[in-house]
């Protein structure tokens, strides 16, 4: 006489037979679509480097995250690349 399957076994068949065979993205499905295709990149300073890089984002009228950028693209010319940021 034949085993029965266990309930496990069952389930786990179920589960194989409803997962789609795509690879699921990492990438949140909410993301805007000014964010696709980047990466963030960040670090621990001290309060006072917050501070600084804020203010001369105020002085310039633009946002901290440009301000980042422009320094990140005098590091990558620095060192001979081509600026990205």
């Amino acid at each position: 006489m034949k085993q029965p399957k266990s309930l496990q076994t069952i389930l786990n068949e179920k589960q194989q037979a409803e997962a789609p065979n795509e690879t699921p993205s990492l990438e949140p499905k909410n993301r805007p679509d000014s964010r696709k295709g980047k990466k963030i990149l960040q670090g621990w300073y001290p309060s006072e480097v917050h501070r600084q890089v804020r203010l001369i984002a105020a002085d310039k009228g633009t946002s901290i995250e440009r301000v980042i950028g422009d320094a990140l693209n005098l590091l990558f010319e620095k060192n001979g690349k081509p600026p990205l940021a």
